[in-house]
């Protein structure tokens, strides 16, 4: 008998002996105890008060480092309200939060995957214009000064890759098209056109051929590139009137 599963219980405590010592160096059952007992019971991380003392804050722990070595987070959302969350990205293992403090949404700096305290993901989800996606907030001193958008933008033949900046109330601030792959149509890169993205009225949808105008050889970058950008501010703004930003 060498297997934890061979071992058997005697009701009478009389007929009780002790366990073997195969027990106490089997790795079947060290591995077996970690996952039915300690990952199915309660653990002590800490009191309220020193871990999440106040609202919309998160406090990020390893449970039991060394034996379960378990990334988790704590939060407090406004409604102290207080979740624990594995601290690791779904997108690419990344950790996500590394320092206890205040934060309203939980952001993966990995790729920009971002978070609400009760766990949703604030996920930009795919469309015919945007390929790829990652949002940032932009801090100072744990101040929020805006948010960076990289996009990923379908061209004729191949994808662009763009930069756009915004203030905490969703205003576009910079544009920059970082990689742009076409033999034609450079100009989409030029600062001057991309301008009128920044001196757009705030509310108004940006419109190819009126308020966006267009470039010989890059129709389909630039129309890409307007609606994108209609998309994620859709989307933000969304955020934003659920206070989730």
């Amino acid at each position: 008998m060498n297997s934890w599963k061979d071992l058997q219980i005697d009701a009478n405590i009389n007929s009780a002996e002790t366990l073997p010592a195969w027990f106490y160096r089997s790795v079947e059952v060290f591995d077996t105890l970690k996952e039915k007992v300690f990952l199915n019971s309660w653990q002590w991380l800490g009191d309220e008060f020193t871990t999440v003392p106040l609202t919309e804050s998160a406090y990020p722990a390893t449970l039991m480092e060394g034996f379960l070595s378990e990334p988790i987070v704590l939060v407090k959302d406004k409604e102290e309200k207080i979740r624990c969350f594995s601290n690791v990205c779904t997108h690419r293992g990344n950790i996500v939060v590394h320092d206890p403090g205040k934060l309203r949404t939980l952001s993966c700096m990995y790729h920009g995957r971002q978070f609400t305290l009760d766990g949703k993901s604030l996920e930009i989800k795919s469309h015919p214009f945007l390929i790829e996606d990652s949002l940032f907030q932009i801090k100072n001193n744990d101040q929020a000064l805006g948010y960076a958008f990289l996009g990923t933008a379908p061209s004729k033949t191949d994808a662009f890759d763009y930069l756009v900046l915004f203030d905490t109330d969703l205003n576009l601030k910079k544009a920059k098209v970082l990689v742009y792959r076409e033999d034609y149509g450079g100009e989409i890169a030029n600062k001057r056109w991309l301008s009128q993205f920044i001196s757009h009225p705030k509310d108004s949808p940006f419109v190819y051929g009126k308020s966006i105008s267009a470039i010989s050889g890059a129709t389909i970058s630039v129309q890409s590139m307007t609606q994108s950008l209609n998309y994620v501010l859709e989307n933000l703004r969304a955020y934003k009137t659920q206070d989730l930003l």
